[in-house]
């Protein structure tokens, strides 16, 4: 469902039960009804949007992962860019200036490895500012595997260790695809992120 005004998407989601987060949420993914619903109403700005909610029909469909990993495969193809022939990567983006600011604070909440094994209920967090750091920290995280040629890699080993029953929380894949812990990768994940313009 796309709605060109806040109005039209705000009484949707309301009819049907759908609580936008925030008044920043231009578009929700309901697993349950496979329902896509996206506010254009922004126009250009809020089409990334789209790709956004598409990005995590089309995992669903391959693999049941964490809130936190389906955020950063979706927020990284938000505004994706083609850098050759088949390649697809994405850019930096708002998200990062509350990550960086973050990092620079050696805010404890602020590390690689805080993110796997995080629940749902906790990526989402109890405010909107640890909502939005959250966020920052999965894309950060895919965009940095991205970089160095380990995300699909990490993303296709955790996917089938899920489906033979084991790594939920993604701890074995990395370690398997990156040759160390996310917490032995954190100091390489964080000066990354301080490097991000």
């Amino acid at each position: 469902y796309l709605f060109g005004s806040r109005t039209g998407f705000e009484r949707h989601c309301s009819a049907h039960r759908y609580v936008p987060d925030s008044d920043r949420n231009w578009g929700i993914w309901d697993p349950i009804r496979r329902d896509v619903v996206v506010d254009l109403s922004g126009g250009r700005t809020h089409v990334p949007t789209t790709a956004h909610e598409l990005a995590h029909v089309a995992m669903l469909a391959d693999f049941e992962a964490p809130r936190w990993f389906r955020e950063c495969v979706g927020t990284l193809y938000e505004a994706p860019v083609f850098p050759r022939e088949g390649d697809i990567t994405g850019a930096d983006d708002w998200r990062y200036e509350q990550l960086r600011a973050a990092v620079a604070a050696h805010d404890p909440r602020a590390h690689l490895d805080a993110l796997f094994g995080m629940s749902d209920d906790a990526f989402r967090g109890d405010s909107a500012p640890a909502s939005l750091l959250h966020e920052g920290m999965a894309r950060a995280t895919c965009q940095f595997l991205d970089e160095q040629g380990q995300l699909w890699p990490l993303y296709r080993a955790w996917r089938d260790a899920r489906a033979r029953g084991a790594d939920p929380d993604g701890l074995s894949a990395f370690a398997l695809v990156r040759g160390q812990s996310p917490a032995d990768a954190d100091p390489d994940w964080r000066a990354w992120v301080l490097r991000r313009r």
